[in-house]
């Protein structure tokens, strides 16, 4: 998809092409949020130039077993230093200084820099120290991006796109937040207290993918979820479904854009029939959009 011409957009739009749900079965819209709701504006270029991955093979719902997920981050150097971590040690890894945090019983982080002196921190989940070690001496800088020595991405690992998108996803998906650089549309009128089961409600939520195989983020960001192949647009697309405590949800990848409909009442097998008539907005929709933004 191409973003929308200049003249349809306002500054405060975001670069993403905006789409609308056009189904007769589906109430107007009535709220509509292009500001992020995951992360302040300040962290936003920190975590998209962060990058995450799990372990290929590793277990990517709950039931079968735990995650195994490591993200690299760049350590802002313009803000004062946290106060010392009791738990923290520093350790040597081949003549360079690490420090090491027990975060939870299955998480931890690891601060370093690389051979050219860029700070980074490590975080994991289920990753073993002395192998976090290895992938933290790995770690350099390429100059817009971190990668690693052995390769972009390391051995027996999948890249499952920048942090920012592993913080956005499920919120995302489930239209609970409006993820950095993206839009969410509310169709029917949310009550004062807040959608419940009986909220006749559908809401819509775009956001750029950010990993190579868009696949992987769905796969591993999400917990639980089925996937199908419907015709959309005249494409076979895989669109990939799940519930959550207050919600069910669909989300599908179109060129690069993730986008979901949710919804406290409807079934994830009508939210699937409504992605067929997911379309570009059109100018008038686009600055009705905006209005309910700003």
């Amino acid at each position: 998809m191409a973003a929308c011409g200049s003249g349809a957009a306002t500054p405060a739009l975001p670069a993403l092409p905006l789409l609308v749900l056009d189904d007769p079965d589906v109430p107007p819209m009535s709220a509509a949020s292009i500001a992020s709701e995951i992360i302040d504006d300040d962290d936003v270029e920190r975590s998209a130039t962060s990058r995450t991955f799990v372990r290929a093979g590793s277990p990517h719902d709950s039931d079968q077993g735990p995650g195994v997920i490591v993200a690299v981050l760049p350590s802002p150097d313009d803000r004062p230093a946290p106060p010392p971590d009791a738990r923290s040690r520093v350790v040597d890894v081949d003549g360079r200084s690490m420090t090491v945090t027990p975060e939870t019983e299955d998480s931890i982080t690891v601060e370093a820099t690389t051979p050219d002196g860029t700070p980074f921190g490590l975080g994991s989940l289920n990753v073993p120290e002395a192998e976090l070690l290895e992938l933290a001496a790995d770690v350099i800088w390429t100059g817009d991006r971190f990668s690693f020595a052995s390769g972009d991405v390391p051995p027996g690992w999948l890249d499952a796109g920048t942090t920012l998108t592993a913080m956005s996803f499920f919120a995302g998906a489930s239209g609970t937040s409006t993820p950095a650089g993206g839009a969410r549309i509310t169709y029917g009128t949310i009550p004062p207290e807040g959608m419940t089961p009986d909220t006749d409600a559908v809401t819509l939520t775009t956001w750029a993918a950010s990993a190579p195989d868009p696949s992987v983020e769905a796969r591993y960001l999400l917990d639980r979820e089925q996937e199908r192949v419907i015709d959309i647009g005249g494409r076979a697309t895989t669109v990939y479904t799940g519930s959550s405590e207050f919600v069910d949800y669909v989300v599908w990848n179109d060129a690069g854009l993730w986008i979901a409909l949710s919804s406290p009442s409807r079934t994830t097998d009508e939210l699937t029939a409504f992605a067929r008539n997911v379309r570009r907005a059109d100018p008038a929709e686009i600055a009705a959009i905006n209005a309910l933004a700003s």
